[in-house]
């Protein structure tokens, strides 16, 4: 997938050490990371629903009810989520929910796309997709606006640009698509009004993703042999 391919864009000693090391340290799940996907899971796939505990959360009443979590498959933000506040994951999935309303109202459910580029195989995990063919993905983040998503898009630690061109130019592929679609970029501000705004890379963008996507993909070839 996209993630495991930018790792290895600098070197396939790189994607080897990050990837495929049996020493590699485990990874750990941040706030952050386990926010996205807690809003992802209740906003796109809708498997689990949560619970919530009023009260001190310690004794027979909190044992209770943790009891009744597993045993219902109840989702206990507070107790799975670390530092993350109840109220901002069920607001921010709220906008989340709206935000794919009003631009991926008949948008298909979060689907598996699975291509060959550069002579490998690649999968992606497509959060919406729409009948014209406009991939919607969602990203939980503060840097909402025009001008922080675009600042933050090419870091490296984002990569915006080599997914919206690892999706789009895969999307073209499975589908057999005259022009590649388009990717639009929902960001939902983590809190309180949990603000959302939608964005797109400009074509340009792509152009130059594809040829650190080439670049990761013959590494990762290379790591792998």
């Amino acid at each position: 997938n996209q993630s495991k391919a930018k790792s290895a864009i600098k070197s396939a000693w790189h994607y080897f050490m990050k990837e495929m090391n049996p020493s590699r340290p485990e990874r750990e799940e941040t706030d952050n990371m386990l926010r996205g996907t807690l809003v992802h899971e209740f906003a796109l796939e809708d498997k689990r629903r949560w619970a919530t505990f009023e009260g001190t959360r310690r004794g027979r009443p909190w044992d209770n009810f943790q009891l009744k979590c597993e045993r219902e498959n109840l989702l206990s933000i507070t107790k799975e989520s670390g530092t993350i506040n109840e109220r901002d994951l069920l607001g921010c999935t709220a906008s989340a929910k709206e935000a794919l309303a009003e631009f991926g109202a008949d948008a298909a459910e979060e689907c598996a796309v699975v291509f060959e580029q550069h002579g490998m195989n690649c999968k992606m995990l497509i959060d919406k997709l729409s009948v014209d063919g406009t991939i919607y993905d969602l990203k939980v983040t503060p840097y909402i606006s025009k001008k922080q998503f675009e600042y933050n898009a090419f870091k490296p630690d984002f990569r915006y640009d080599f997914q919206s061109a690892w999706y789009t130019e895969g999307l073209r592929q499975a589908l057999n698509l005259p022009m590649e679609p388009k990717l639009v970029f929902i960001t939902i501000d983590p809190k309180y009004p949990y603000e959302w705004d939608a964005h797109q890379l400009h074509g340009q963008a792509n152009d130059i993703a594809r040829a650190d996507i080439e670049k990761a993909l013959n590494n990762l070839k290379e790591a792998r042999e």
